[in-house]
């Protein structure tokens, strides 16, 4: 298993945790590393949001986190063409 999935992972058990903070940054966390690897990471995502309604909000979360950085690097491109 790749280093990235293995933090992946992790941020997805975060997912549960007890305080409100850890979840969000977990979200954050999956988000940001999906990015890097959109093809993998995103389609797992995806899914959580159609199949586990206690993670579908977070997943939601983190995919918004995947189009915000995807539009600011957008926008930085554009500035340079």
């Amino acid at each position: 298993m790749s280093p990235q999935q293995e933090i992946f992972n992790q941020a997805i058990e975060r997912f549960t945790a007890e305080q409100e903070e850890v979840r969000t940054a977990a979200a954050f966390a999956a988000g940001n590393i999906a990015v890097g690897n959109l093809h993998h990471f995103l389609p797992l995502i995806v899914k959580m949001v159609e199949n586990d309604q206690e993670k579908r909000l977070l997943s939601l979360h983190a995919i918004k986190e995947v189009r915000d950085v995807r539009l600011a690097y957008l926008n930085v491109t554009n500035m340079y063409l």
